[in-house]
């Protein structure tokens, strides 16, 4: 049985982020069917007077000096005791779209997660070099497919992953910090035969948004 926990990141000075992706975590901890944990880079006393406010009680982990994205992921999905079976992670600035229903969509998710083996996400392509190639061929969990041309992933601002994948394949590992971790992801899929998915809405039609015209932030 499919049970999600909900991780979130949350950096610096964006109140206004953190109220719109606390308030997407609220509604879905409110059905009463998933974990939430959360982390906390180096955010103002602002951010961190929303996130207690709309998540009071849920498991957080602070961090200042932060210690970037991925390794605060590791932190907050390897850390976790509980009976969740997948990770559904949030960047602070995604949330559920105005409309979108949180108890059906929890449950389209997890019919979705339910059908296949691997991730769930919006899928984009990335073309891949020798260099990359050959370092897939060279993992130890390399089952022998052809290395493609161009490598799937699901971006990093939303998605789905089983814990069991993140605890077999060490990801993320702690080589990584706040970039190229959904590429590494996919990386870590293509040497084992592990599918990477759409969630089902079309790879730029996903329920939640990301405002991917924001710069990086939180480090390079």
């Amino acid at each position: 049985m499919v049970k999600f926990l909900l991780l979130a990141l949350f950096y610096g000075d964006h109140p206004e982020l953190a109220a719109r992706c606390c308030t997407t975590l609220r509604a879905l901890w409110n059905t009463g069917q998933v974990d939430v944990r959360i982390g906390l880079n180096e955010v103002s006393p602002r951010t961190r007077a929303v996130v207690d406010g709309l998540l009071p009680g849920v498991d957080v982990i602070s961090a200042d000096p932060q210690i970037y994205k991925y390794p605060m992921m590791r932190r907050l999905a390897f850390e976790y005791g509980g009976d969740a079976t997948h990770m559904m992670w949030f960047d602070d600035d995604s949330c559920l779209l105005p409309g979108v229903e949180p108890r059906s969509w929890l449950r389209a998710v997890t019919q979705r997660a339910a059908t296949v083996t691997g991730s769930l996400g919006a899928l984009y392509q990335q073309r891949v070099t020798e260099v990359q190639k050959a370092w897939i061929r060279e993992q130890p969990r390399y089952v022998g497919r052809e290395v493609p041309d161009e490598l799937l992933f699901n971006t990093g601002g939303w998605k789905v992953v089983p814990l069991d994948l993140m605890r077999r394949f060490d990801w993320p590992n702690t080589t990584l910090h706040h970039a190229a971790g959904d590429v590494g992801w996919a990386r870590c899929c293509t040497s084992t035969g592990c599918s990477r998915n759409s969630s089902g809405w079309g790879s730029r039609s996903m329920p939640t948004r990301t405002c991917g015209s924001r710069p990086r932030r939180g480090g390079a």
